[in-house]
């Protein structure tokens, strides 16, 4: 009956041990401190986001987050920007280069977003679905008509 019952527990524990080593594994799995992110990873810290995640500090935000410190935006965050280099195609030039200028600043400010579907222009993006275009890219579409 002893040896029944220590065979038994030492099963046990390598079961916990083997499904609790699997669990860490699958947890650090992308990015450190993120937990279930479906979509973009990159912000540490964040749990539980689905689709577009912004700023840091921000949980569970549905659709585009675009400004600092707006929340759950609808649509196309950054029309500034997307406008802009639009604009550009049209325009000379020399005038594409002024309003290159514009679009990029324009996006500027928006610093370590990341999984925006879209127009999305800031680095340190990861998993972006759409057109990302760092603000380096765009300018270079701008120049190219």
């Amino acid at each position: 009956m002893m040896k029944k019952i220590k065979v038994v527990g030492i099963t046990a524990l390598m079961v916990a041990l083997f499904s609790a080593g699997s669990v860490i594994a699958a947890d650090q799995k992308g990015m450190s401190g993120m937990e279930g992110q479906k979509g973009m990873s990159g912000m540490s810290g964040m749990e539980g986001q689905k689709g577009m995640s912004g700023m840091s500090g921000m949980e569970g935000q549905k659709g585009m987050s675009g400004m600092s410190g707006m929340q759950g935006q609808k649509g196309m965050s950054g029309m500034e920007g997307m406008s802009g280099m639009e604009g550009q195609k049209a325009k000379k030039h020399k005038k594409a280069k002024k309003s290159d200028q514009q679009g990029m600043s324009g996006m500027s400010g928006m610093s370590g977003m990341e999984g925006q579907k879209g127009m999305s222009g800031m680095s340190g993006m990861e998993g972006q679905k759409g057109m990302s275009g760092m603000s380096g890219m765009s300018g270079m579409e701008g120049k190219k008509k």
